[in-house]
């Protein structure tokens, strides 16, 4: 009970720590739940019939540890060419004989340092499985089995109510912190703000949601179905339903679309098997013909989302609506869930038997990883059958598909052979197919708490499915008792040899346990223990400098190209290694596939404004060819970076045209406009005009309420080409059409000024103010009419920037030498004084006053001399 109603709490247990208490709690009750078989305790038809069920798993457990044990060179390479080759690759000197002994044993696993947490995983859910589903608690059937079912079940439910609060109220109440403490390994400091998604006490928002979508299923079935578990229990109908509502709302929360597509799987199998349950243990909403079922249904399950929706207030409505916008919208993005598929399911191909080893996915999948590079780091392939078959090989996923098969034979014959099955039984497996589906599409069984939850509910499902499975011998059993006592034993010692394994266990998250080399040498031991990490050859190159050969170079660049082959960063400084050493074709060639799978300039050192000029012609063109390939490819941002480097070649005129048709075929709207925008800048700066008008007119149709292209099409064009009536023109539909008037008018101003039309200046100085009064547009306004030497206008109008901004010094200065041209002395002593005052450090605004001040007694002293 407490594993399965704490285990969600400290960061779904995800924490380290947490973890490590969680498989430690399990091998311990493992160990006191065997050591009395080993003393002699009988065991009852209930671990007869579940021994077979943990052959597979037993089977597992035994081919992750044999991923870890290192074996001669030779069987590994019969065993996993790919594994050999890797290493051959990789490791210098692997698997020749180095000063007379023999080559290095390595084991199956590429990264053993990365087994022994997911190891632990795995044997504390076999451990926690056989404990909930094998523990002779009683007789079957009798009121002691009984009893541990409604217990476990109520331990689920009120699991599944606490986290549900939690997560509903800290969506409203976030300070930045998970359960309002804990900051996540991987955040490193709080996140303040408001949450755009619910995640209780989780860090993945979508595992919050397989938590409720696992827990739903059994608390509906609580709520409309009668069981004879619970029939003396009439309060536990509104403890499921109360949990049902709550966790519904927190699952619409938590805006996790695949978590929502499968509670409608298994809601709607709970309904379809309704119908084999006993008459008397189903509402009478569920009675009746086909049609009226699901009408009742429908209306059943439309009033609770509704009621739902206006629960969870306005703030969760619209995160909800801008969820569901976003599945429908049009995006493109690098590193999505089928380039994850097709990536883990290539390297299961290429390591079919055993695959690369249990936790090592993340260390390969660089290596298989589709272009274009993507700055990010991936964990999980979030598709744990995909990333198992990866990790595991045939043999690994084989067993898993053998305990299914063996688990859904047991199913069937409970739910389909009997006449009547049980109501609970059969929400169990509905919260059961919910989580299976999920894991299609995510990573929740990775998440202790998520995985925790399932083994429970899977044992308990075996457990009850075993009522009507026939007896064993009694006979059978007597006669394996020693068989179980030996067993017993060893299994108990192991144990409790895992509860010190986990207890010792890193506490530190892959990948930050891993160091950083600071010497050669470390580099090297890096290498030797992450073999598949192109970033430990990079490093080694770093370290060893101008100390290491060119072949040497060469060598260690070129597997980390290997392992990465979309690194730009690793690409780039194999390209150049080739080039020194005169592999010109080479060099060029690899420059060229370097800009195709990462067509971004800030990517690439050589591809820095001061550097592109100075490159070579054939630089240059091998350049070109990659960035004109990822535009072929359609790979985000290329005809950016190709634009750009035509702008830094000078090469205006061909950056427009690759805008423009990067504009016209881009189907973002937000994008395009971008793309219009910067062809019309490149040809303006081209002197194409006509281009950069029509480029700035398309860019306008597109977001006809942006300020922008009306803006540059009035400042960069028209202006330029005295074209001041259509720039009014423009101006005016930007206005009409919603765009920013201000702005607008303010880029008029510009061109009539530039262009010296004093009125138009004026008029559109003037519209600005009026449509957006700030103190600079007052500023300028009244500078505009300095020039003109309208001073009294000048003053009228620094006297309303002061209004608008007292503190402003500036205002007041300009205020004090608009006032001295116009011979308003007093006034304009007073508010140079101001301007002094407000900005005591500007030494020019002193200066200023001081000569003022002179000026004055200079006219004063004069004045006296006049009158004697």
């Amino acid at each position: 009970m407490l594993l399965v109603v704490l285990s969600p709490l400290p960061e779904g247990s995800a924490n380290p720590w947490a973890l490590a208490t969680v498989e430690s709690v399990i091998f311990g009750l493992v160990a006191l739940w065997l050591i009395p078989l080993t003393c002699g305790a009988d065991s009852n038809d209930v671990f007869a019939r579940g021994r077979n069920f943990l052959l597979p798993l037993t089977f597992l457990v035994i081919v992750v540890t044999m991923q870890l044990v290192p074996m001669p060179p030779a069987i590994l390479r019969f065993v996993s060419p790919a594994t050999y080759r890797l290493y051959e690759l990789s490791v210098h000197g692997w698997p020749q004989a180095i000063s007379g002994q023999k080559g290095e044993w390595r084991p199956l696993s590429i990264a053993p340092s990365l087994g022994g947490r997911p190891l632990l995983k795995v044997a504390s859910y076999v451990s926690l499985f056989s404990l909930v589903s094998l523990c002779p608690f009683g007789s079957p059937g009798r009121d002691t089995e009984r009893y541990v079912y409604r217990v476990m079940i109520k331990a689920v439910l009120l699991s599944g109510l606490i986290v549900a609060v939690v997560g509903i109220v800290e969506f409203y109440t976030w300070n930045g912190k998970i359960l309002w403490l804990f900051v996540p390994y991987d955040w490193g400091a709080p996140q303040p703000g408001s949450l755009s998604r619910a995640l209780g006490s989780f860090v993945n928002f979508d595992h919050f949601g397989n938590y409720l979508a696992v827990i739903l299923p059994l608390a509906i079935g609580g709520t409309l179905f009668r069981d004879d578990l619970f029939s003396k229990q009439p309060a536990f109908p509104l403890f499921s339903a109360v949990t049902a509502f709550f966790a519904l709302c927190a699952l619409l929360l938590s805006a996790s679309r695949g978590a929502w597509i499968a509670t409608a799987i298994a809601l709607t199998v709970l309904m379809l098997l309704s119908r084999r349950m006993p008459r008397a243990s189903r509402p009478v909403i569920l009675d009746g013909p086909l049609r009226m079922r699901l009408l009742r249904s429908s209306v059943m399950v439309l009033a609770v989302l509704i009621f739902s929706i206006l629960f969870i207030g306005q703030q969760g409505r619209n995160q909800i609506d801008s969820r569901l916008q976003g599945t429908f919208q049009f995006e493109s993005r690098g590193g999505g869930r089928s380039d994850l598929n097709r990536a883990t399911l290539a390297m299961a191909m290429d390591y079919p038997l055993l695959g690369v080893g249990l936790g090592c996915w993340p260390e390969l999948y660089s290596h298989y990883e589709a272009p274009p590079w993507v700055d990010m780091f991936y964990r999980e392939a979030h598709d744990d059958y995909a990333q198992l078959l990866a990790e595991t090989g045939v043999v690994g996923f084989g067993l898993l598909v053998w305990f299914l098969v063996a688990f859904g034979k047991t199913l069937y014959r409970s739910l389909i052979k009997r006449p009547v099955v049980s109501p609970i039984l059969v929400a169990l497996c509905a919260s059961l197919l919910a989580m299976l589906f999920h894991e299609f599409f995510d990573f929740s069984l990775q998440t202790p708490a998520n995985a925790v939850l399932f083994t429970v509910l899977v044992a308990l499902t075996f457990r009850m499915s075993m009522y009507s499975a026939p007896a064993i011998d009694s006979e059978r059993i007597r006669w394996a008792s020693w068989r179980l006592r030996i067993g017993a034993a060893c299994v108990s010692a192991i144990a409790v040899v895992l509860i010190e394994g986990a207890l010792r266990q890193d506490k530190t998250l892959y990948p930050y346990g891993i160091k950083v080399p600071k010497n050669p040498s470390d580099a090297v031991d890096l290498i030797s223990s992450h073999p598949a990490e192109a970033s430990a050859h990079l490093d080694f190159v770093r370290l060893a400098g101008d100390s290491l050969r060119s072949d040497a170079r060469l060598r260690e660049l070129s597997a980390a190209v290997w392992l990465d082959p979309n690194d730009p960063y690793a690409r780039d400084q194999y390209a150049t290694t080739l080039l020194h050493q005169k592999m010109t074709s080479q060099g060029f060639d690899n420059i060229t596939h370097s800009i195709r799978v990462s067509p971004v300039l800030s990517t690439h050192f050589y591809l820095s404004e001061e550097l592109i000029p100075r490159l070579t012609d054939q630089t240059q063109r091998a350049i070109e060819r990659g960035f004109r390939e990822a535009i072929e490819l359609r790979y985000q941002g290329a005809a950016q970076g190709l634009g750009d480097y035509y702008s830094a070649l000078g090469r205006y005129a061909e950056a427009g045209d690759i805008f423009a048709s990067a504009g016209q075929t881009e189907l973002n709207s937000d994008l395009s406009e971008t793309y219009l925008m910067n062809a019309g800048r490149a040809y303006a700066r081209a002197g194409v005009m006509v281009a950069a008008q029509r480029s700035f007119e398309a860019a306008i149709r597109d977001e006809p309420d942006d300020d922008r292209p009306y803006v540059e099409l009035t400042t960069l064009v028209l202006g330029p080409q005295r074209q001041l009536k259509t720039a009014k023109n423009v101006v005016m539909q930007g206005v009409q059409a919603g765009a920013d008037a201000p702005m607008l008018y303010d880029a008029l101003a510009g061109a009539a000024d530039a262009d010296g039309d004093s009125e138009l200046t004026e008029s559109a100085l003037r519209s600005s103010i009026e449509a957006g009064p700030t103190l600079n547009r007052l500023l300028r306004l009244g500078g505009f009419y300095v020039s003109q030497t309208k001073y009294a206008r000048a003053a009228l109008t620094y006297r309303r920037a002061t209004e608008i901004d007292p503190q402003s010094a500036e205002a007041f200065f300009y205020l004090g030498v608009a006032e001295e041209r116009d011979y308003a002395f007093t006034d304009a002593e007073r508010d140079f004084a101001r301007a002094v005052r407000l900005a005591p450090e500007n030494v020019s605004y002193r200066s200023r006053y001081a000569e003022f001040e002179r000026s004055i007694a200079q006219s004063i002293r004069n004045s006296q001399h006049l009158s004697e």
